[in-house]
């Protein structure tokens, strides 16, 4: 059956391989972004793109209007929209970390809270957030960032329990380190810190590039996103590369401590081995 399916952040990476995906497969795809000139190629398949921006109230707005006003409802939304900025815990700027925020947690709560009530009134939808394995571990460098993915699995877990009434399912995606291009961005959004961090950021710009290099493409998680989109009951989590299967357990197995102490070694050693 044809779905009508909504995709955040399109521009780039899962977004616009899900949004050309699904189109193929003969979907209705409303795809956005902020930048909708990298968008355009996405018109030959068959996607409809509007500009988007999950930081503006107003532009949510408008981008769920207008898919209602041509469709008169919303199957499935993707909120695919996120980005990361790495840095130093004791001095990344609240300015930074608010931005991240707005995008990677609050954008998709504004979503959400356009689309669901169509959803509830339909008795009928689904809603796939894209998490990370960093939802459940984190490492020296990106706790900020992870601790987003953090909100957005606890809103993810509770906001399953009360829909699921609704008929409508909510999934999550959990990629690990996949290479797209995430890191680029991250780590170009590192700001100016102290001397006494310079070793340590040193060491982890060369653990980063390598995890994301040696990373696998974006296929298992598009997929995943594919699978978890149309599939008649899909599962509550798809965990789409080999470490965000892998590290949760190890944490679990090894303990908080241990965990810690063998992560930070291994950014150090990293640095090591260039």
């Amino acid at each position: 059956m044809k779905k009508v399916i909504c995709v955040t952040g399109g521009s780039s990476g899962f977004g616009y391989e899900v949004s050309k995906l699904l189109a193929i497969k003969g979907h209705t795809v409303y795809t956005g972004a902020r930048n909708i000139e990298k968008m355009e190629s996405l018109k030959a398949y068959g996607v409809h793109i509007l500009e988007l921006n999950v930081t503006l109230d107003d532009s949510v707005k408008a981008f769920v209007d207008h898919v209602i006003k041509s469709e008169d409802h919303i199957d499935v939304l993707i909120n695919n929209a996120g980005y990361g900025a790495y840095g130093v815990s004791e001095t990344q700027s609240l300015k930074s970390i608010q931005a991240m925020y707005d995008v990677n947690v609050y954008g998709v709560i504004r979503m959400n809270q356009q689309v669901i009530p169509y959803m509830r009134e339909k008795r009928q939808g689904r809603i796939i957030q894209i998490a990370s394995l960093v939802s459940h571990v984190s490492i020296p460098g990106i706790s900020h960032y992870a601790a987003t993915k953090h909100a957005l699995r606890s809103t993810t877990e509770s906001l399953r329990s009360e829909v699921r009434p609704f008929g409508i399912d909510v999934v999550q995606i959990e990629p690990g380190a996949v290479n797209t291009g995430f890191e680029e961005v991250a780590l170009g959004l590192i700001e100016p810190t102290h001397e006494d961090y310079q070793s340590f950021l040193s060491a982890f710009k060369i653990f980063i590039k390598k995890s994301y290099r040696k990373g696998p493409s974006p296929d298992s998680t598009v997929k995943a996103m594919v699978k978890a989109a149309l599939v008649k009951k899909p599962k509550w989590v798809y965990r789409t590369t080999l470490d965000a299967k892998i590290y949760p357990i190890a944490k679990g197995l090894l303990g908080l401590k241990l965990y810690s102490y063998i992560s930070s070694r291994l950014i150090f050693k990293a640095k090591k081995k260039r």
